[in-house]
Order: structure tokens, then C-alpha cells, then sequence
């Protein structure tokens, strides 16, 4: 249930939103690399 469930992201204004954890991984991936790697292991290229 956990895996399919969805993610709450936060917006830099500070909102707060459920997406799918495709959308999340997308939401991740868009981020600059030094925000990135407050969330998840980022290696660098």
C-alpha cells in the first residue's frame, strides 16, 4: 500500500501537495543539484 501510495511534495512558496511518486521522481530529477541533494544521494557528473 505504502509503495503505491501517494507523495507530498513542498513547493519553494511553501505549499504542500500530493502526487503520484512518478510525478515526484520527476518533480526530483527537475531540481537544481544542490537542492537535490538535501532530498536524496545525488552523484555528481
Amino acid at each position: 500500500m505504502l509503495e503505491e501510495s501517494g507523495v507530498v511534495i513542498q513547493e519553494p512558496d511553501g505549499t504542500r501537495g500530493a502526487v503520484s511518486p512518478e510525478e515526484a521522481k520527476k518533480y526530483l530529477e527537475s531540481m537544481p543539484l544542490e537542492r537535490r541533494k538535501l532530498y536524496e544521494s545525488v552523484t555528481e557528473k
